[in-house]
C-alpha cells in the first residue's frame, strides 16, 4: 500500500482535547466522559443526506474485452513477449486470431446458456492435468505455462448447447492450442470466448459438432500467460525482510476459487483429477509442490533455469493444490519421520530455524494423534511426504494444501521462553485443524461449497481430540466451550445468521461462507452428538464416512447411515434440523407442581440475542421445520443448594411444548432448582424462572461441586445472554455472579471475561461502566488475597486462569491491577533493550497485561516510541504480537494515527493491518480513528486486497461491534449502501444489526445496569425488567424501519447486500 493514510484531523483534534481532560480521570471516573448521542434533527438530516447521495450509478455489467482484444492489449504493453514463447518452448504456438463466439457478447434472448450458471456443467469431467509453469526471475511481472487436461465426456449430447465446453479462467490469458479426441485426432473448434460476470469466470469453447462419450477422454491444451496479481490471489510474488535486506519469493493461494486466476482448470471441489506438475524456475531457487520432487533438469532454452518435475498426485481438487518458489539462501528445512515412513519436513527462514524445531516437535505429536484417530481409515489417505512451509506473509493463518500445508510465520512460530499457555494452545489447534483437513478435504472432498462444513466443521471438531492426545494436561477438550462455543452462540443469535447448510448462488458468497457458523457451530453439534453416543461411535461413523469415499467426493449420508440414531431419532433427521435451520433453540424451563407432583415443562423457540430489531425479526432463511429442533437434554434436580447427589435425568425434546414428571425418591423434600445442559454439551440457550435463577445462585455460593466447571460456565453464559434481552434482568445476573469470589476454575472465569469484555466495550465512557467496574473491583480484592495472581505456577490451566482474572481486572480499570502493571513495567525497559525477560518476575501471561495497561494509563510518548521501534525489529513472533497490541492500547489518538501511518509509510507487512485495526477498534479512543480510516480508504483497501476478500467485511464488524448510538448507525448505513459489496454482504447486514442492537440495549437497559451493579443484590419486579416497560428504543426502531423502507424504495442499485435488505422488508 503506497498511499499515505488520511485521517480526519478534526476527529483527532477533538480527541486530543478529550484526552487532556479525561486523562485526569483514568482509573477513577472514565465512565462519565460520555460521547454525546445525536438528536433526532441531526439524524433526520443525516438520512436526507444519504438519500440525496443515492443518485450514484447503479451496478452495471462491465463487458469483458474479448480474447483477441486482451491479446492485443497485452502485446502492446509487453511487445515481443508472446511471440518469444515459441522459441522458449521450441514449438509452434497459436497465440492470436481466435474466432470469438458472438452469442457470448450478444446472447440470443430467451436462451439459457450454460455460462449463466455459477456451476460448471456435469457433462465434462477432468481426470488428469499436466501443468508446466514457468516462473520468471524476481521482479518480472509476467509468468506463463502449459495446461494439458484430460477430460472425460460422461453423457450423450441432448441439444446444441452441449457443443459448449466451459473451463474456468480469470486473470490469465488462456490461449487454446488444440482439442484432440482419444485417438489423437483434432476436434474442430467453431469459436471461443470469455464470460466474466459475477465471477463465473468461464472460458467457453464451442465445437463444430457435439461430442459424445466415445470421443473421450479429450486432450485440451492451453498456453496461458498472466501477470502476477497486485493482491495475494492465485500465484503471487511478494517481498519480505527488513528495509535494505529484502528478499523475494513466489507462493500460491487457490482456496476457495483462485486456481482459475493462475491457469485454466475446472475450479470446483467436485472435480478431482490427478496432477502432474513441472515448475521451471531460476537455478538459485527451490520449488515445492504437493508431491515429492523427482528430478531437477537444466532448461536448454532458458539460461540459469531448471525444471523440477514432481510425482503425480492423488486425486485432488484445484483449491488444495499449492506451490512455493524461494531463494535457496532464505529458507532451511528440518526433517523427521512419522509412523508409516512419512517424511515430515518443516521449512522456515534461516533465522527462525531453532523456533521451527519446536513447531516440528509439536506437529509430530499432533499428527500422531490424528493418525490414532484415523487408524482405521484407508492408508492411502496419508501423503508420502509433508512439507510444512512457514511463510513470512500470507493472506490467512494457514491453508491446508494436501502434502504442502502453508502456515504464516506470525501465527505458528514461537519461542518457549516467551510463549504463553494461550499462545501454545492457539498454535497447536491451528496445526491440528490444518492437518485434519488432509482427511476431510483431500481424501474425501465435498462436492460444492454449500457443503464446506464437511471439511471445516469436521476438522474443527477433530482438532481438539488430536491436541488432547498430544498434550493431555491442557484439558483442551473442555476448553472448546471457552475457545469457540460461547462465541459462536452469541454470533449465531442474530437474525441474519445463516444455516450451516445454505445455498451458494454466486461465487462471491463462497468467501463469506468461511465463518464461525460453518466451522464452530458444526463442531459444536458434533460435540453435542458425541455426548449422546460416545466418541467411539463418532469415530466409527467418521471412519466409515471417509472409507466410503476414498479420493472422491463425500456424501454425508454414509455417516448418518453408520451412526444410525441419535438417541431416539434417526441420525439424518436429527442433523437436518441442526444443519438446515439458522440460529438455535431457546429452552424456557420451569419446574412446577401439578397434582402433588413436580413436573418439568420445556418450551422451545428460536433464540435471538435481542428482543427488538430494526429488521423486525423477518427471516432471511425460513425454516422448513418451523424452528423446531430435536434436542437431547440432560437436567440435574437439587433439593437444596448444597445437595451432593442431585437427581440426573435425560429428556428428548422434539415438540414446541414438552413436559415430564420428575421422579422423587424423597417426597418430603421437593426439588428447589433445576439445571439443564449438563457439561455445557448442548447447542442451545436456557432460561428459568426468577426463583430458579436465585436458587442456582445459592448453589454456586454454597460451592456445590455437583455443578461442574462446565455447568457453571453454562449458567454464567445464559445469564449474560438473557440479560442482554428481555428474558432476565441484570439484578439476577448480579445476584448469581456474586459467588465468583469462591470460583477457582478457568472455564467459568473465561466465560465471565468474554461477556463482561463485550459489555465494557459498549459501555466505555458511559455512566454504567463505573458501576460495573466498581462491582467487580470489590470482588478482586478478595480474589487477589486468596490467589497469587502475578506469579507463575507451571500448571497450564492455572496460568490460563490467572491471565483471565488479571486481564478482566485491568479491563475494568481496577486501580490495584493498573498500579501493579506500572510497577512491573520498571523491569520491562531493560528487558526490551536486552531481549531477555525474567520468566519468574514477568512470565509470558503477565507480560501482555503489563505492556497493554501500562501503555494505556501512562501517556508516555517516549515509551510508546520505544515499543514501536522494538515491534518493527523484533524476530520473536509472540513478543511481536504483544508489542503490537500494546501499541494499540494508548489513549493518545495521534499515536494511534501514527501507528497506522507508519504501517503504510514503512511498507510493513499488510497482514498486520487487519490485526492492528481489530485491536485498535477495541480501544474506545481508537475505534473512531479506525472507522475514519476504513471509510476514507475503503476503495484503496479493495484495490489492495480484492473485492472478494471477506476480511474486509470482518474488518467492518471488528470496527463497529461496540458502536452504540444513532449517529454511528447512520454512518454505517451510509457506507454499506454506497460502496461496492463484493464478498461482504453478510458482514454489512451483520454490522447494521450489531450497531442497532447495541443502541436498543443501551436505550432500554442503561438505568437497570446502573442500579443492579451499583446497589448490589436487588430483586426486580417479576420476571421482566421494569425498565423494559418504558421501551425507550421503540421510537428509534420505528424511525429506522420507516427510513430504511424509504431508502430502499428510492434506490435502483442491486447487489447481494441490498437483496438481503429487501428480503426483510
Amino acid at each position: 500500500m503506497s498511499e499515505k493514510l488520511h485521517i480526519s484531523y478534526v476527529v483527532i483534534g477533538a480527541y486530543a482535547a478529550f484526552v487532556l481532560v479525561s486523562s485526569l480521570l483514568v482509573g477513577l471516573l472514565p465512565p462519565f466522559v460520555n460521547r454525546p448521542l445525536c438528536n433526532n434533527d441531526n439524524s433526520e438530516s443525516k438520512l436526507s443526506e444519504i438519500i440525496d447521495r443515492q443518485t450514484r450509478d447503479t451496478d452495471q455489467v462491465q463487458p469483458h474485452p474479448n480474447l483477441n482484444e486482451r491479446i492485443a492489449q497485452f502485446k502492446q504493453k509487453y511487445p515481443g513477449k508472446i511471440e518469444s514463447l515459441s522459441s522458449k518452448y521450441s514449438r509452434k504456438l497459436k497465440v492470436d486470431g481466435y474466432d470469438i463466439c458472438p452469442e457470448i457478447i450478444n446472447p440470443e434472448p430467451g436462451v439459457l446458456y450454460p455460462w449463466y450458471s455459477p456451476r460448471l456443467p456435469d457433462r465434462y469431467v477432468p481426470i488428469h492435468y499436466d501443468v508446466e509453469l514457468f516462473v520468471p526471475e524476481w521482479g518480472l511481472t509476467v509468468y506463463d505455462g502449459f495446461m494439458d487436461m484430460k477430460v472425460d465426456i460422461i453423457s450423450d449430447p441432448s441439444s446444441d448447447l452441449d457443443k459448449y465446453i466451459l473451463i474456468h479462467a480469470a486473470e490469465e490469458i488462456p490461449l487454446l492450442q488444440f482439442i484432440r479426441d482419444k485417438d489423437g485426432q483434432d476436434v474442430e473448434v467453431d469459436c471461443v470466448g470469455e464470460f466474466n460476470y459475477y465471477k463465473n469466470d468461464y472460458f467457453v469453447i464451442k465445437t463444430k459438432n457435439a461430442l459424445n462419450p466415445t470421443n473421450g477422454p479429450l486432450s485440451i491444451e492451453f498456453l496461458f500467460i498472466a501477470l502476477l496479481p497486485e493482491y495475494d490471489s492465485g500465484i503471487f510474488e511478494f517481498q519480505f525482510g527488513t528495509p535494505g535486506s529484502e528478499s523475494t519469493m513466489l507462493a500460491s493461494k487457490f482456496e476457495p476459487i483462485e486456481a482459475r486466476n493462475a491457469f485454466p482448470c475446472f475450479d470446483e471441489p467436485r472435480f478431482k483429477p490427478t496432477w502432474s506438475f513441472k515448475i521451471d524456475h531460476p537455478k538459485t531457487t527451490t520449488a515445492l509442490f504437493n508431491t515429492p520432487a523427482q528430478s531437477d533438469v537444466p532448461i536448454p532454452t532458458v539460461n540459469n533455469s531448471v525444471q523440477t518435475t514432481f510425482a503425480t498426485s492423488k486425486q485432488l481438487p484445484s483449491y488444495l493444490i499449492g506451490m512455493v518458489v524461494f531463494n535457496n539462501d532464505d529458507f532451511v528445512s528440518e526433517t523427521l519421520y512419522l509412523p508409516g515412513d512419512i517424511r515430515l519436513n518443516i521449512w522456515a527462514r534461516k533465522q527462525f530455524a531453532n523456533d521451527a524445531l519446536d513447531v516440528l516437535n509439536m506437529t509430530e505429536k499432533i499428527f500422531e494423534g490424528l493418525m490414532d484417530i484415523f487408524r482405521e481409515v484407508d492408508d492411502s489417505a496419508l501423503p508420502s511426504k509433508i512439507d510444512m512451509f512457514i511463510i513470512p506473509e500470507y493472506p490467512y493463518d494457514a491453508i491446508p494444501h494436501y502434502g504442502l500445508p502453508i502456515f504464516r510465520e506470525k501465527d505458528v512460530l514461537f519461542k518457549f521462553s516467551s510463549a504463553s499457555e494461550r499462545d501454545l494452545q492457539r498454535i497447536a489447534l491451528l496445526i491440528a485443524k490444518s492437518l485434519a483437513e488432509f482427511w476431510f478435504g483431500g481424501f474425501a472432498t465435498f462436492a460444492w461449497w454449500d457443503e464446506l462444513w464437511l471439511q471445516e466443521g469436521l476438522a474443527d471438531y477433530i482438532k481438539y481430540r488430536a491436541v488432547d492426545l498430544a498434550f493431555p494436561n491442557w484439558n483442551i477438550l473442555q476448553q472448546f466451550i471457552t475457545e469457540e462455543l460461547i462465541y459462536v452462540l452469541v454470533n449465531d443469535g442474530y437474525p441474519s445468521s445463516h444455516p450451516i447448510y445454505k445455498p451458494i448462488n454466486n461465487p462471491y458468497e463462497i468467501e463469506e461462507y468461511f465463518d464461525d457458523v460453518e466451522k464452530s457451530k458444526t463442531a459444536a453439534i458434533f460435540r453435542m452428538v458425541e455426548e449422546e453416543v460416545s466418541f467411539a461411535e463418532m469415530e466409527k461413523a467418521l471412519t466409515g464416512y471417509l472409507n466410503a469415499h476414498p479420493w472422491g467426493t463425500a456424501e454425508i449420508n454414509k455417516f448418518y447411515e453408520i451412526l444410525g440414531t441419535v438417541d431416539k431419532w434417526p441420525a439424518k433427521e436429527f442433523f437436518d434440523r441442526w444443519i438446515t435451520q439458522s440460529n438455535y433453540p431457546l429452552l424456557n424451563i420451569r419446574l412446577v407442581e401439578e397434582n402433588g407432583k413436580q413436573v418439568i415443562k420445556v418450551t422451545q423457540s428460536r433464540a435471538l440475542n435481542s428482543y427488538a430489531s430494526i429488521f423486525a425479526g423477518d427471516l432471511l432463511y425460513p425454516s422448513a421445520y418451523n424452528f423446531t429442533w430435536y434436542i437431547p437434554l440432560t437436567c440435574s434436580f437439587g433439593r437444596s443448594e448444597s445437595d451432593s447427589s442431585p437427581l440426573e435425568r435425560d429428556f428428548y425434546i422434539d415438540q414446541k411444548e414438552f413436559s415430564a414428571e420428575v421422579p422423587n425418591l424423597q417426597p418430603d423434600q421437593k426439588y428447589v432448582w433445576v439445571h439443564c445442559d449438563r457439561k455445557f454439551a448442548g447447542y442451545y440457550a436456557t432460561d428459568y424462572t426468577v426463583e430458579n435463577w436465585e436458587n442456582l445462585g445459592l448453589a454456586l455460593k454454597a460451592e456445590n461441586r455437583e455443578l461442574l466447571p462446565e455447568d457453571r460456565a453454562n449458567i454464567i453464559h445464559n445469564l449474560f445472554v438473557n440479560g442482554f434481552t428481555e428474558r432476565t434482568s441484570y439484578f439476577q445476573v448480579v445476584d448469581v455472579l456474586s459467588y465468583l469470589t469462591r470460583e477457582k476454575d478457568y472455564l467459568p472465569w473465561k466465560t465471565v471475561h468474554k461477556h463482561l469484555s463485550d459489555m465494557a466495550g459498549i459501555l466505555d465512557y458511559k455512566e454504567p461502566f463505573l458501576q460495573v467496574s466498581s462491582f467487580f473491583s470489590s470482588m478482586m480484592r478478595k480474589i487477589e488475597a486468596d490467589m497469587d495472581l502475578w506469579s507463575p505456577s507451571g500448571i497450564h490451566t492455572e496460568e490460563l486462569l490467572k491471565e483471565t482474572i488479571l486481564s478482566l481486572a485491568c479491563r475494568l480499570q481496577d486501580s490495584y491491577c493498573l498500579r501493579k502493571t506500572s510497577e512491573l513495567w520498571e523491569g520491562v525497559i531493560p528487558s526490551l533493550l536486552s531481549g531477555t525477560f525474567d520468566p519468574v518476575r514477568l512470565p509470558p501471561f503477565v507480560r501482555e497485561i503489563v505492556f497493554n495497561y501500562h501503555v494505556q494509563n501512562t501517556y508516555n510518548v517516549n515509551e510508546w516510541d520505544l515499543i514501536l521501534r522494538e515491534y518493527e525489529n523484533i524476530e520473536d513472533f509472540a513478543e511481536r504480537r504483544r508489542l503490537l497490541e500494546s501499541l494499540t492500547f494508548t489513549r493518545l489518538p495521534w499515536l494511534l494515527a501514527k501507528l497506522l501511518e507508519e504501517q503504510q509509510a514503512a511498507n510493513l507487512e499488510k497482514i498486520d493491518l487487519f490485526d492492528t485495526i481489530r485491536m485498535m477498534s477495541e480501544n474506545p479512543v481508537g475505534r473512531e480513528i479506525t472507522w475514519d480510516y476504513y471509510r476514507i480508504n475503503f476503495r484503496k483497501l479493495v484495490e489492495d486486497f480484492g473485492e472478494d476478500d471477506a476480511r474486509l467485511g470482518q474488518m467492518l464488524i471488528d470496527i463497529s461491534k461496540t458502536f452504540e448510538n444513532e449517529f454511528l448507525f447512520y454512518e454505517v448505513l451510509e457506507l454499506v449502501f454506497f460502496t461496492e459489496t463484493g464478498a461482504t454482504a453478510n458482514a454489512r447486514f451483520r454490522a447494521l444489526e450489531i450497531v442497532s442492537t447495541n443502541n436498543i440495549w443501551l436505550l432500554d437497559k442503561e438505568q437497570e445496569i446502573i442500579e443492579a451493579f451499583g446497589d448490589g443484590r436487588k430483586k426486580s419486579n417479576g420476571k421482566k425488567s421494569q425498565y423494559l416497560t418504558k421501551m425507550t428504543s421503540k421510537a428509534f426502531i420505528t424511525k429506522v424501519r420507516d427510513e430504511l423502507s424509504s431508502l430502499m424504495a428510492k434506490t435502483s442499485k442491486s447487489d447481494q447486500f441490498l437483496t438481503m435488505i429487501k428480503n426483510v422488508f
